[in-house]
């Protein structure tokens, strides 16, 4: 799996992960023990948050697509190890924070999908 070539985005644009009833079951173990380790990189990883909320989505019952975007989010974070959040202890930072909503948007339960942009300065 770590001799593919890395990526430059975390997902595909217009990725389409939905749930997918016609392709294979992955196995649920390893699938819920990979995204539980990824939940836990994005709480410094923020570029891969989007990615993390919509893989976490399918834990219950992955399939093989949702198992290859996984590995593409690990080949991401394969190409970018250093990115991450640091701050200092006497850092005097302004922080922005912005949020928009894109209603319905799941195709498989017609729930909305909230995202945030932080900037720090």
């Amino acid at each position: 799996m770590f001799d593919y070539v890395p990526v430059n985005t975390p997902m595909k644009e217009n990725h389409g992960i939905c749930e997918d009833s016609d392709s294979d079951q992955a196995d649920v173990i390893r699938y819920q023990r990979l995204i539980e380790k990824i939940i836990y990189l994005s709480h410094n990883r923020l570029d891969i948050t989007y990615a993390v909320e919509i893989l976490s989505r399918y834990m219950h019952a992955p399939r093989i697509r949702h198992q290859e975007a996984t590995y593409r989010l690990l080949r991401y974070l394969k190409k970018t190890p250093s990115r991450g959040l640091l701050f200092s202890k006497n850092d005097h930072l302004r922080i922005e924070v912005f949020t928009d909503a894109d209603w319905a948007v799941c195709r498989d339960d017609r729930k909305s999908i909230t995202g945030y942009c932080y900037f720090v300065a």
